[in-house]
């Protein structure tokens, strides 16, 4: 595989390789907060936010980007705005980064196009949620400008019946 890698929109023709990604990401076991069980189950979720994002009277409420390599698709970004009008100036921002190709800055790359993104569209605050224990994500976030806000204690609880705290950041655009 190149370490080259290219981002783009996010098209219909890649919820099949999106899906295979976050079974990937839950297989390694940190980083997401659903089971590889309830993906594999539900199969491919990501085919209604990206019709949302292509149409153009909904265009507005996101938009979901990924980066490939080779013509795969290795890893994907979103950003949500909320609907209701009193917050429609926030957006909820997730990443998720194929494990066989983290620390090569696709990760940054997706980041840094999601925040252009949100700004441009007149997000002004922007939120994340992360495991405590995605020790890869956490100094990508604070190295981004991301101030951690909260912390959701065990709010992930594992199979083995240990649990997680989940934390909120936030970055003011």
């Amino acid at each position: 595989m190149s370490t080259g890698f290219r981002v783009r929109p996010a098209a219909p023709g890649d919820v099949r390789d999106i899906h295979e990604l976050d079974l990937a990401i839950a297989r390694d076991g940190r980083g997401i907060v659903v089971s590889f069980d309830q993906l594999t189950a539900r199969g491919p979720s990501a085919a209604a936010f990206i019709a949302e994002t292509l149409d153009p009277k909904t265009r507005e409420a996101g938009v979901m980007l990924v980066a490939e390599v080779d013509g795969t698709v290795v890893a994907e970004a979103n950003v949500r705005r909320l609907k209701m009008d009193l917050a429609r100036h926030v957006g909820v921002f997730g990443l998720g980064v194929h494990p066989r190709v983290q620390r090569r800055g696709i990760g940054r790359a997706l980041l840094r196009a999601s925040v252009d993104w949100a700004r441009a569209h007149g997000i002004e605050r922007l939120e994340l949620y992360v495991r405590r224990d995605n020790t890869r994500a956490l100094p990508l976030y604070e190295s981004e400008g991301f101030e951690l806000e909260s912390t959701r204690v065990r709010f992930v609880r594992l199979a083995d019946g240990s649990y997680v705290d989940d934390l909120g950041y936030v970055l003011f655009l």
